[in-house]
C-alpha cells in the first residue's frame, strides 16, 4: 500500500500534458478526499494537491481506468512458459451473444478497444451464431 508520504514525492508532470482537471474530476477528487476521515486537514490538502497534479490517473467511473506513467503496470506470470489458449473456433453459447455484443459496443464507445483488420480473416462487427 502506498503511504501519503510516498504520494507526496511523486513529481512527474501530467501524463497527457493537459492543462488541468475538469469540474467532474475535481468533484471526484473532493469526494475521495472527503472519505479519508483519518487524515488531518493539512494532509487532506496535500493529498488534494497531489491528485490535482496527477489528475490524469484519477478514474471517473468503473469503465475509466485513468492514465499514469508514474507507476508502470506490473504483471507477474505464474511461470515463464507461454500459456496456450485455443482461440479458434470460438464456441460462445447463443444466449450470451447479445450481452457480449453490448459489452463490445460499450468498450468501442469508450475508446477502450478499437476495430482492427487482420489479413486473411474477415472483419466482423458483431458476434453471431
Amino acid at each position: 500500500m502506498v503511504t501519503l508520504g510516498e504520494l507526496l514525492t511523486v513529481t512527474d508532470p501530467p501524463v497527457c500534458g493537459s492543462v488541468g482537471p475538469s469540474e467532474k474530476k475535481l468533484k471526484v477528487i473532493d469526494d475521495t478526499i472527503g472519505n479519508q476521515r483519518h487524515l488531518t486537514g493539512d494532509q487532506r490538502e496535500q493529498l488534494r494537491q497531489v491528485l490535482i497534479r496527477q489528475h490524469e490517473a484519477v478514474s471517473l467511473g468503473k469503465s475509466d481506468m485513468g492514465r499514469s506513467a508514474a507507476v508502470p503496470p506490473l504483471l507477474h506470470p505464474k511461470s515463464e512458459e507461454p500459456a496456450y489458449v485455443k482461440q479458434f473456433p470460438i464456441n460462445i453459447p447463443a444466449a450470451h451473444l447479445h450481452f457480449i455484443n453490448e459489452q463490445i459496443n460499450k468498450l468501442l464507445a469508450l475508446g477502450a478497444i478499437r476495430e482492427v483488420g487482420v489479413p486473411g480473416i474477415p472483419q466482423r462487427r458483431h458476434l453471431s451464431r
